[in-house]
């Protein structure tokens, strides 16, 4: 009698624990990458122009994070005011690891007041982040 009421309780255990599980994936956030990326690239670009750095900075890859310290890309980029922006296209590659972002901005640096200047941006996915990718060559001539 005992062993037939565990295995009750047990199947019903597992049927609670199979249904909450089953719940709870299917309320799990999933967005298309299109959109996962455009919300990544304003926050990105939103820090440019309210001047977080550190923020800033925490949307590079990891390739990149371990070429150029925080320090080194906050004094390059401090330099430059972002005034506003606008994306102007996102594609992403057909296998959903990597996104080519257009973004047009406004920016201010060194007296010099360049209006739409168009910028094309890499972003790839991490686990379930997409991040800024800027190869280590490309990396390490902006702060010659």
């Amino acid at each position: 009698m005992k062993t037939a009421a565990n295995k009750t309780l047990t199947a019903l255990f597992v049927s609670i624990v199979m249904a909450a599980a089953f719940t709870a994936c299917s309320t799990f956030p999933h967005r298309p990458a299109d959109q996962a990326v455009r919300l990544r690239v304003e926050a990105f670009m939103t820090a440019k122009v309210n001047k977080d750095w550190t923020k800033a900075y925490s949307f590079f890859d990891s390739s990149y994070q371990k070429t150029i310290t925080e320090q080194q890309f906050s004094k390059k980029i401090e330099k430059i005011e972002f005034k506003t922006f606008t994306i102007e296209s996102i594609t992403v590659a057909a296998d959903g690891k990597q996104a080519t972002v257009k973004v047009k901005s406004d920016v201010i640096t060194e007296g010099f007041d360049f209006k739409d200047n168009l910028e094309t941006q890499n972003w790839i996915k991490q686990g379930w982040k997409w991040y800024l990718h800027v190869p280590p060559k490309d990396a390490k001539e902006f702060f010659k």
